[in-house]
């Protein structure tokens, strides 16, 4: 897996972020894992890890459910967090 150093620091916190509340091991944690299907996780624990990754990189999310539930990846997650810092770099 390749990246830019930016995308390799979003993605080790994100799967920081999952393991601190799933205690999933990192290790087990792929880039393309989908959180249902393949760690199992229901709505209370995808919820948990939304509140986390906004309180991390204070993404400022009103919409914090409905925008769980268009990313079902991992490296959904970590693109999404890089084009809202990006936003948030440009305003």
């Amino acid at each position: 897996m390749s990246g830019t150093g930016q995308d390799l620091v979003i993605r080790d916190r994100v799967k920081r972020i999952i393991f601190n509340v799933t205690r999933i091991p990192v290790e087990r944690i792929g880039d393309r894992s989908a959180f249902r299907e393949d760690l199992e996780l229901d709505s209370l624990s995808l919820l948990e890890i939304g509140v986390d990754l906004d309180y991390e990189f204070q993404l400022g999310l009103e919409d914090l459910e409905q925008r769980l539930g268009d990313l079902p990846t991992v490296d959904h997650v970590v693109g999404f967090v890089q084009q809202r810092l990006q936003e948030r770099a440009i305003a």
